[in-house]
């Protein structure tokens, strides 16, 4: 129940702009990321692969809550038998860049792509996989707050790809 009510805390905060958005290393906020999932669940073996990251404008707490969910989650669904592969690209795209995270996992049903994204839809149980269907929920709202998009798909190499776009102000690092 405590994760609920603190999710739903989270989600209903994510939304508003009550920061001014700044200059964000997103590689930096990507490392503290990973760095605080290995400390999480140290046994766990994840390979992650992480290519260079731009500098955006943004809000460093937002973005990080987001690389939060879509990374953790990218871990938590790849089955315990394998070891975890999690890349994280960004690529500039017109007016904005393009982040992409792919895992080895489960993959995903592309015609449940758009419905994992709304409040306390879950495409498993708890019992296979633990949480309370509120992360991908508050990914959207964060993405959209800064005036991008947000899509997952399956990725060709199997598992899943979240994808999401950040205005393009920002330069690469």
């Amino acid at each position: 129940m405590r994760d609920l009510i603190d999710g739903l805390l989270t989600y209903s905060g994510a939304g508003r702009g009550e920061q001014p958005l700044a200059p964000v290393e997103t590689g930096a906020v990507v490392a503290r990321v990973i760095e605080s999932l290995q400390a999480q669940d140290g046994s766990r073996e994840v390979r992650f692969d992480v290519g260079p990251l731009p500098r955006v404008l943004g809000d460093e707490q937002q973005l990080g809550q987001l690389f939060q969910n879509l990374i953790g989650n990218a871990i938590k669904f790849v089955p315990e038998d394998r070891v975890a592969e999690v890349r994280i690209s960004a690529e500039r795209a017109a007016h904005a860049w393009r982040f992409g995270i792919a895992d080895n996992g489960i993959g995903l049903d592309p015609a449940h792509a758009d419905r994992i994204f709304r409040m306390f839809q879950r495409l498993h149980t708890r019992d296979d996989y633990p949480g309370t269907g509120i992360g991908l929920a508050i990914a959207k709202k964060v993405v959209e707050r800064h005036g991008g998009e947000i899509w997952a798909q399956p990725h060709a190499a199997g598992g899943s790809e979240f994808g999401f776009t950040l205005p393009g102000t920002g330069t690469a690092v």
